[in-house]
């Protein structure tokens, strides 16, 4: 049985592209991409570039053009991500933050054999510079308790970057929990506390590696401060 999809096919002709025209910003082309040829699932919001191997006349063959179309929506063709320039040395930490972006999502993230915090936030966005400052804190104070290097502490920039494992998020900041060896993250509820004391509860609850101070007690995406009655959790805050 076959599914309709729902997509775009934008070509462009010309390097004359700009930011401001509505449909280049809203696919995310730029002057560079022309000519060429997107093809855009309105479904998933995933962006597929026309590899044309430099040859500009299949752009026009109408075959070639479908040969591509189904192979892009059946996932034979990698998504076309944003990203920002990967940083220069040590992940481009900075206040012991580790900054990923598209391109190194999935190697920082997912292949990590570490647990794996990630605050997904938006530049300029009110809440995000708000949490910015407790989230450097809360990066210092779990640095200064892992000496094993069994837990990484990183954030994305939502707007400039994309990830195909990792849906585009309605509401930022949003901390999410990879734990080691897992390609689905636990999500900190929304609501909850986000001072240093809360987050650092919940990440011992949920990290899967040795990290977590009593996996025993640890419940998965669990109880969270102010349910918590084990008072050991609380030793080393």
């Amino acid at each position: 049985m076959s599914t309709k999809r729902a997509v775009m096919l934008v070509r462009t002709l010309t390097n004359h592209l700009s930011a401001d025209v509505p449909m280049s910003a809203f696919i995310d082309l730029h002057a560079g991409d022309a000519p060429g040829l997107m093809l855009f699932d309105i479904a998933t919001r995933r962006r597929y570039w026309f590899d044309t191997g430099n040859n500009a006349s299949l752009l026009g063959d109408q075959d070639a053009v479908e040969v591509f179309a189904r192979s892009a929506l059946v996932g034979e063709v990698a998504p076309t991500l944003r990203s920002d320039p990967i940083p220069e040395g040590d992940n481009g930490e900075v206040d012991s933050v580790t900054v990923v972006v598209g391109a190194t999502f999935e190697r920082v993230v997912l292949d990590s054999r570490a647990d794996v915090l990630l605050c997904v936030y938006r530049e300029g966005d009110r809440a995000w510079s708000a949490l910015k400052g407790e989230y450097g804190r809360l990066a210092r104070k779990l640095r200064a308790m892992d000496p094993h290097g069994r837990l990484v502490i990183a954030r994305l920039e939502q707007d400039n970057n994309e990830a195909a494992a990792l849906a585009v998020l309605a509401s930022t900041p949003a901390l999410l929990l990879f734990p080691a060896g897992e390609r689905q993250p636990v999500t900190y509820p929304s609501g909850a506390p986000r001072d240093v004391r809360s987050l650092v509860i919940w990440v011992q609850m949920n990290a899967a590696t040795g990290f977590a101070k009593d996996r025993r007690e640890r419940q998965r995406g669990g109880n969270m401060p102010g349910q918590i009655t084990h008072r050991e959790k609380f030793d080393e805050l």
